[in-house]
């Protein structure tokens, strides 16, 4: 794909200078939010499941937006984890991966073998007109030390948003790439609609979406936003008209 390289963080636009600027009071709510969150047990309503899984289209929006266009109006910054950030963010790490193994993304992966957290930075995004902010948290980690695993989490909910793993020495079959995206989605709770073979859009969004990539002769999975809609058809109209 061409948004983004293996093992990179994506190429947005850092303006800690203009962010410290315009938004500090935003960045310090982000934070103040994340530090003041106290865990519910009580069962969601289908409203309140509806209206989480919206919220989480829009967080994935703000990302998708400040991956493909950073000159528009994202502003992004880009933290090291420090001691104690450390600690929570690998409790994500292994949350997304049992969530991943529950949905069937990654079958060959035992949460009883040896997983190791390699670390980590937080990204957080926001959109200087509407206000709203994502944090994210890119994790890398290594299993058995023959997998590569690279996870962004959404650190509202602690759940993969965006994975790019590599299982060299599987050997069960790959699941079809559409299938791979169909219960990537449905785990992350989201409406969607199909574009195309193993593109998704995702409701409640302007248009985001999201494709599945893999590679079985390196074990390779990929799940992430491949951009939007319109972009993409219009692409896919320009390539026919080449081929014509």
């Amino acid at each position: 794909m061409n948004s983004v390289k293996k093992w990179a963080f994506p190429t947005v636009a850092i303006v800690v200078v203009a962010a410290s600027l315009l938004v500090p009071g935003q960045l310090s709510a982000f934070r103040d939010r994340r530090l003041l969150e106290v865990p519910h047990v009580e069962p969601l309503m289908a409203e309140e499941l509806a209206d989480s899984a919206s919220e989480l289209s829009q967080r994935l929006e703000l990302l998708s937006r400040a991956i493909r266009y950073p000159e528009l109006e994202v502003y992004s910054s880009t933290q090291p984890l420090d001691e104690d950030d450390i600690e929570e963010a690998e409790i994500a790490f292994h949350a997304a991966l049992e969530s991943l193994s529950a949905w069937g993304i990654l079958p060959e992966i035992s949460l009883q073998e040896e997983i190791t957290f390699l670390g980590g930075s937080r990204a957080i995004y926001i959109d200087s007109g509407s206000g709203l902010s994502a944090g994210m948290l890119y994790l890398q980690g290594n299993y058995q030390n023959t997998g590569d695993l690279w996870l962004v989490v959404d650190e509202e909910t602690d759940l993969p948003v965006w994975i790019d793993c590599t299982l060299r020495e599987t050997t069960a079959p790959l699941p079809s790439q559409e299938m791979l995206c169909r219960r990537f989605l449905d785990g992350l709770g989201l409406r969607t609609r199909q574009l195309g073979n193993a593109l998704f859009v995702l409701e409640d969004t302007d248009g985001v979406v999201y494709g599945a990539l893999t590679d079985h002769d390196t074990g390779r999975i990929s799940i992430e936003p491949m951009g939007f809609e319109q972009e993409i058809r219009e692409s896919s109209a320009d390539d026919q008209q080449m081929m014509s």
